[in-house]
């Protein structure tokens, strides 16, 4: 245990206290979003992989895609893998029309929205004709043995998955049934050779699973809503 959590062990504290204190950590407990990081599926390009929260290496995988959300991220300089930093503009919504750059951005790059924002234009990125800013969709997911017990895993697609995504969600949509509900394929684009580009295949209605599914989609949306830490944002030092 970190020293930092050593003093609030309780100390000198009586027992009716701490028990006191424990029936309000209850209520509020409930209340605290993900710390993020720790729930993360992330994605290997070079191996085409999956790597899951426990680092376990896969191909492909089944799940429930309990919610989803658009978020737009805007890094200045150039990206290094190695040095993981803070966004310096970002933007989560339920829905891409509904992207506004967050207040707690480090430097906004628009007041109003994304879709006007001169960072989320094609031909501004700097190493292609792409957009300096990175849209992607976040999906809460749940894999489909234990959607009661397990930990909700969060993935963020690459830009190249978007619309291949909404096909997906319009298709299931339109039959009336709730996304998360859906046994569903997660797997890399067989075709893209360069990039490894996610893609979604409908493998059928858990029936035994729905109750349970959409008993945790508040508290995905929770997770998916959650804002990136930037307090450790510093502005890249120019080349000399």
């Amino acid at each position: 245990m970190s020293n930092e959590l050593m003093k609030l062990k309780g100390g000198e504290l009586s027992a009716d206290i701490m028990a006191k204190l424990k029936s309000f950590t209850e209520s509020e407990r409930d209340r605290i979003g993900s710390s993020g990081g720790g729930d993360v599926v992330s994605v290997n390009n070079g191996k085409k992989v999956f790597i899951t929260p426990k680092e376990q290496e896969l191909t492909e995988f089944e799940a429930h895609i309990v919610d989803f959300a658009y978020r737009n991220e805007y890094y200045i300089g150039a990206y290094n893998p190695k040095v993981i930093t803070p966004p310096a503009c970002f933007a989560i919504a339920e829905s891409s029309a509904l992207l506004v750059p967050s207040d707690n951005s480090p430097i906004k790059q628009n007041e109003t929205d994304c879709a006007t924002c001169q960072q989320n234009q094609f031909g501004t990125s700097p190493t292609g004709a792409g957009k300096a800013c990175k849209n992607t969709v976040i999906l809460a997911l749940l894999p489909v043995d234990d959607v009661e017990n397990h930990d909700i895993w969060v993935l963020k697609t690459s830009p190249t998955a978007i619309r291949p995504f909404n096909k997906y969600a319009s298709k299931i949509s339109q039959m009336n049934i709730p996304l998360g509900v859906v046994r569903t394929r997660l797997f890399f684009d067989p075709d893209n050779q360069d990039y490894a580009s996610i893609r979604f295949e409908a493998l059928g209605v858990e029936a035994d699973n729905i109750d349970a599914v959409m008993a945790r989609k508040a508290e995905a949306t929770l997770r998916l809503m959650e804002e990136p830490d930037v307090s450790q944002f510093e502005m890249p030092k120019a080349n000399k």
